[in-house]
């Protein structure tokens, strides 16, 4: 089974969006698939099967001696400079 896309889910707390994102993870990993899951903050992250933070999945980093709003982004072993 091949599964491949992107969710993004935005409901009201307490709407089954965690248990729905945990039901699609575990469908990806149970067909031998690496998805990979991020959320914007910690805790959501926490919730969810095998989650991080976007932060730290594509290892954004801010330089404090940077111009204002310069960020690095590192993929694949590559920096990319927004």
């Amino acid at each position: 089974m091949s599964i491949a896309g992107k969710a993004f889910l935005s409901r009201p707390g307490g709407t089954g969006k965690t248990h729905i994102l945990n039901f699609m993870i575990d469908l990806a990993l149970s067909g031998r698939q690496t998805p990979l899951v991020f959320a914007s903050t910690s805790f959501a992250a926490l919730i969810l099967t095998n989650g991080q933070t976007a932060h730290l999945c594509f290892s954004f980093t801010l330089s404090l001696h940077a111009p204002v709003n310069a960020l690095s982004y590192h993929f694949q072993g590559k920096e990319l400079k927004l």
